[in-house]
């Protein structure tokens, strides 16, 4: 008899196992139409593949979630990988069931988020609150449910998809709850308390800084019942340099960075942490402003070009600046073409306006604006600051703030950032990539992390044909050479142990900086060469987590960070 019963059990848990695959199997099948649908707008194929996924997730929970398969995650080899399996199909029917909700809320965005006259919605913004919080709650159900799940303890077949879905609610978690927080501070920060003013910056690519480029042209952004008008424009250097510093630097900070981190707005993002950027940049600002700017928004020309992929192309400064060339005519034509600083400025101001008119008028993929401005967050290109302390304690928490990337618990953090040193627009020409790997740990449980960056001179030959705008005047590196500082953060209470440049070892000076070691590596492309920089950083004791690197944004639309897996335990 008891035979007999075990015989049973084991059918049923066979069949039960069947059964969860197959479901899971199909509902990852659905999530990845589901994201491509989503991405090209097809939102009537996207109920459809939605109702198949929280179909497919029900099924798998349902399977999943009795006594039977409880008991059999106690046993020995296959237990951690059923209970896995469990909380997973959980977690997945937690988010799946939120899907349609989270679809209305795109058909809510793509009806728009402006008013006839261009201004921000702020009753539209009010109603999205209430369906983007309850979103946000289920996902962060669905983490509560799988925050036991170890993939790297995980049978192979397994360990993949899990790490992918954990790596995945991760990135929806943050979206979601940046979103969630945004819909809260939005009609405050839109002016609907009143008259608010930000300083709008422009971060130039073409010549390197640590959260992206130097700042270039500047803004004020006035906004009043979500109505946004253009004040006054100029460039960073119209802000002149401060005598004594607008704020006092730390040791640490002066060693890195130098004194005109506090008294030069130009000079202010030589740091990768854009809350200490903005609040400098604020402060210059003020000296000179009528009255005191209530944030600081930055945005790149990276990621303008990709707001044209969505609202289409514009007419500017008697020309079409379209998706494909905005890059070209915002970060290189301009220093081969108009003659003297003044033109420039001119340029970029006729610019400037024109986007803003063309965003706020704009009939075109509301949907898609939304998704781009959502990855520019992502890569560290758009970034917002409050000079209101309530609202900067939120945007703190999410990307869109730009702090410079710190340890989480047990996950390290590493970042590399990068500022010129040739004083000229020859980063246009510069490409990089980056990886990263976990080597193990240690005895003492130190993990022990590769970070690797390979860069890219695309300097044309001959040099020649470039203007000095482009090349520099050849005071700090010669005429088409590409000079700049590379500074590379340890993740706190770490350090640096090894590092190569083409294979050879690499003299470095070394500060402490807020609790983490940061290297500085010079370093010099001529056209044309590619250079190979391995770093190996050793993290303090217990940090065995997934770790994460970080970097500046560059020339091309892509991801700033990247995560390995860990191999410790």
């Amino acid at each position: 008899m008891l035979l007999t019963l075990v015989v049973v059990a084991l059918g049923v848990l066979a069949y039960q196992g069947v059964r969860t695959a197959l479901a899971l199997r199909s509902a990852a099948a659905s999530a990845q139409d589901l994201r491509t649908q989503v991405s090209d707008g097809e939102l009537q194929q996207a109920r459809s593949t939605a109702r198949s996924l929280a179909d497919d997730a029900s099924v798998a929970r349902r399977h999943s979630d009795g006594w039977l398969w409880s008991a059999a995650t106690l046993t020995p080899v296959v237990g951690d990988d059923l209970a896995a399996v469990r909380d997973l199909a959980q977690g997945l029917d937690a988010l799946a069931g939120r899907t349609p909700d989270a679809l209305a809320l795109l058909d809510a965005v793509k009806g728009g988020l402006r008013t006839p006259d261009g201004a921000i919605d702020l009753g539209v913004v009010e109603g999205l609150r209430q369906p983007v919080g309850r979103l946000a709650a289920a996902v962060d159900t669905a983490r509560a449910d799988v925050a036991d799940v170890r993939p790297d303890d995980l049978v192979p077949p397994l360990a993949g998809p899990a790490e992918e879905f954990v790596d995945q609610l991760d990135s929806v978690a943050s979206m979601m709850g940046s979103a969630d927080s945004a819909l809260r501070l939005l009609p405050t920060m839109a002016g609907g308390d009143g008259r608010r003013d930000y300083l709008l910056v422009v971060q130039n690519n073409a010549e390197i800084r640590a959260t992206g480029g130097l700042p270039g042209s500047t803004s004020v952004l006035t906004v009043r019942d979500g109505e946004v008008s253009l004040g006054n424009q100029g460039n960073a250097g119209a802000f002149g340099f401060s005598v004594d510093p607008v704020a006092p630097l730390s040791p640490a900070e002066k060693q890195l960075y130098g004194t005109t981190l506090a008294t030069d707005l130009r000079d202010t993002n030589l740091t990768p942490d854009f809350p200490r950027t903005a609040s400098l940049m604020s402060r210059i600002a003020d000296r000179v402003l009528a009255r005191p700017v209530d944030g600081v928004i930055s945005i790149d020309p990276v990621t303008l070009a990709q707001v044209l992929r969505a609202i289409g192309p514009v007419e500017v400064a008697g020309q079409q600046l379209t998706a494909d060339n905005a890059v070209d005519k915002l970060l290189h034509q301009p220093y081969q073409t108009l003659p003297d600083n003044d033109a420039q400025d001119a340029y970029f101001r006729q610019v400037s306006r024109g986007m803003l008119d063309a965003v706020l008028s704009a009939s075109g993929d509301q949907v898609a604006l939304v998704q781009v401005l959502s990855e520019a967050v992502r890569q560290r290109r758009l970034l917002v600051w409050s000079a209101t302390p309530a609202e900067q304690e939120v945007l703190a928490r999410y990307p869109v703030a730009g702090a410079l990337p710190r340890d989480t618990g047990t996950h390290p953090a590493v970042g590399f950032y990068l500022n010129d040193a040739t004083a000229a627009k020859i980063q246009y020409f510069l490409r990089y990539d980056l990886d990263l790997a976990s080597l193990g740990c240690t005895d003492r449980g130190q993990q022990v992390v590769e970070a690797t960056m390979r860069l890219r001179s695309r300097v044309p030959r001959p040099v020649s044909q470039l203007t000095d705008f482009v090349t520099g005047y050849g005071d700090y590196a010669p005429r088409g050479d590409d000079r700049m500082n590379l500074r590379m953060y340890a993740p706190t209470g770490g350090k640096l142990t090894a590092l190569t440049r083409d294979g050879k070892a690499a003299d470095i000076q070394q500060v402490v900086h807020d609790g983490r070691q940061v290297s500085v590596l010079p370093v010099l492309l001529a056209p044309g060469q590619e250079m190979v920089v391995k770093a190996t950083f050793t993290t303090r004791p217990g940090q065995d987590g997934t770790p994460r690197l970080s970097w500046t944004p560059g020339i091309e639309w892509a991801p700033t960070s990247v995560v390995a897996r860990s191999r410790c335990g």
